[in-house]
């Protein structure tokens, strides 16, 4: 098990996230003890954060969404009551929780991948989910090497009960221009 889903888990177990530094520090050193070893992988870098930042939105009181779902944050839904407050501290930690439970990096393998390539696919599949991304065109293009077709394969994406979302028309032209390397 990485250890990016044993704090995912100790995360899910404590009910919050870690308190920055001396917890994630404490962390690191019983899973070094462990012979744990620390990730090499990518992660998503602050153009791909400030990009799900932007068509999420952020709302610190909770609220339904379309859906249905409590939401607060960043599209955050797990646990969240009606009534909910956050700061914007919270909704970023928050954020970058959620980031890390849809992280990309088991189903890419050794695919050659550039940052922004990764970013702008994390993109995709925080807003479509993990389930959904492994199925994609977008990933089965990119694996085979395909990169204006995987890039092409953003656009597919764009419906929401069967209907053509403008948020969504501009939040995948914005992921594959990034994915291209042009944002």
């Amino acid at each position: 098990m990485s250890r990016k889903k044993i704090f995912a888990l100790v995360r899910e177990v404590l009910g919050r996230s870690f308190v920055p530094g001396r917890e994630i520090d404490m962390g690191d050193e019983w899973l070094d003890l462990l012979g744990i070893p620390r990730g090499e992988g990518m992660r998503v870098s602050d153009k791909g954060l400030s990009l799900i930042k932007e068509f999420e939105g952020c709302e610190l009181k909770a609220y339904l969404c379309p859906a249905k779902v409590w939401t607060i944050g960043y599209g955050h839904t797990k646990g969240v009551k009606p009534g909910q407050t956050i700061t914007q501290f919270e909704a970023d930690e928050l954020l970058r929780m959620d980031v890390e439970d849809h992280d990309i990096s088991d189903l890419l393998g050794d695919t050659p991948t550039t940052q922004d390539q990764f970013d702008a696919m994390s993109s995709l599949a925080f807003n479509i989910g993990l389930t959904r991304f492994a199925g994609s065109t977008v990933l089965k293009r990119h694996k085979l090497g395909n990169k204006l077709g995987a890039a092409n394969a953003f656009l597919m994406w764009k419906l929401s009960n069967g209907r053509v979302l403008p948020g969504l028309v501009r939040r995948r032209e914005a992921e594959r221009k990034l994915y291209l390397g042009e944002a």
